[in-house]
């Protein structure tokens, strides 16, 4: 009977971990939709200026 239950045990702890995976993954995904959905002048505001603008720095 023992082994029984630790087996039941195993499996469940690894569908568990396998959900939590998965979960994970979608919200991955959910955050990188959200951010492209983001309009550009928000997320130009975390790029520096020669990204932002397409421009190289003047060199010195």
């Amino acid at each position: 009977m023992f082994s029984r239950t630790a087996d039941h045990l195993f499996w469940m702890a690894r569908y568990t971990e396998r959900a939590d995976a998965a979960r994970g993954g979608a919200m991955l995904t959910l955050r990188g939709a959200q951010s492209e959905a983001a309009p550009a002048a928000s997320r130009d505001q975390n790029m520096p200026d020669a990204k932002r603008t397409g421009s190289q720095p003047a060199a010195a």
